[in-house]
């Protein structure tokens, strides 16, 4: 509270999008930052990778930062002349109160899987959650993942703090391209903003998947410029935060065009006949998912070099 208020509770003079969930966070946070630029905003991010203020980009010690370092962060963003910001909130940040007074205009939760449990992070999966949520009560618009198995009890903290939702997803029809989400396919599946028709393609020698887009503000073809349906649900999400905020079609077909995300299914340039990827799966939901993508785009050998931290 009292860093908020040193610095004049920046978060307030800035158009704020949060997003929290156990994967996706950083590629949304680059996916929506990109459109809302395009759109002609000045955009910061915050995040695991770097935190962003116009040109200046600075390595990140943690995905959320300590209160002080965080509001001092968003203040710099307002003297800077930039009016919005997108920024992954853990669940660290939220259990310890890191984030407390930022005023998050979006709240994107994009999934939960079983991670950061241990003695210096969270007791259990139900501690783990109960700090996701509480992103949910603290937004003024809650866009969540409808493919979610636990998307009711997302969806119930929004609905009792009052806040209004939004959901994503892609439709059942679609049914072989859900196979890695968590939600079983139901035949009354309905989302605000979907994904449909996915199809494999590369654009300007960039792999990705073009899919039709249906939301309450526009509606057409989507390309996005990294592989794998995972990526379609990041797109999505960052669909539905910057179209809360006013950003056009135009926009948003710009700005995943032609992303990129460090660490994230990162092509290294290569004059071989073979290609290299860097990625950041830290975990073993994360390079199931990485590799069953990576197999649909490679017919011949797969070879994958990785290290591990332990635990």
């Amino acid at each position: 509270h009292v860093s908020d208020r040193f610095f004049d509770h920046p978060s307030g003079k800035l158009q704020m999008i949060g997003i929290t969930g156990t994967k996706g966070k950083t590629t949304t946070t680059y996916m929506a930052r990109e459109i809302l630029n395009q759109a002609g905003r000045k955009t910061g991010l915050i995040g695991t990778v770097a935190n962003i203020i116009g040109e200046q980009v600075t390595y990140a010690s943690r995905t959320t930062p300590e209160s002080y370092d965080l509001q001092a962060l968003l203040d710099d963003m307002v003297s800077q002349q930039l009016d919005s910001c997108v920024m992954e909130v853990s669940s660290q940040g939220l259990m310890l109160d890191r984030v407390y007074g930022c005023d998050y205009q979006v709240g994107v939760f994009t999934n939960l899987y079983n991670d950061h449990i241990g003695p210096h992070e969270h007791a259990n999966m139900e501690d783990y959650l109960a700090a996701k949520l509480l992103l949910m009560s603290r937004c003024r618009q809650a866009i969540i993942n409808r493919d979610l198995e636990i998307y009711d009890q997302v969806r119930a903290a929004a609905d009792a703090a009052g806040v209004p939702v939004l959901s994503y997803g892609i439709l059942a029809s679609d049914a072989d391209v859900r196979k890695g989400c968590q939600a079983p396919l139901s035949d009354n599946f309905a989302a605000d903003i979907t994904a449909s028709n996915l199809r494999q393609v590369t654009q300007d020698g960039r792999v990705g998947t073009a899919f039709d887009l249906q939301s309450p503000w526009f509606s057409g073809p989507v390309f996005v410029g990294m592989p794998g349906k995972f990526n379609v649900y990041n797109a999505l999400a960052a669909i539905a935060s910057t179209a809360s905020l006013g950003v056009d079609l135009a926009a948003v077909r710009a700005g995943l065009k032609t992303i990129a995300v460090p660490g994230r299914v990162q092509p290294v340039p290569s004059d071989r006949d073979f290609q290299v990827i860097v990625d950041y799966a830290h975990n073993a939901a994360s390079l199931e998912s990485l590799l069953v993508t990576l197999r649909e785009y490679v017919p011949g050998r797969l070879i994958v070099l990785f290290g591990n931290g332990g635990d």
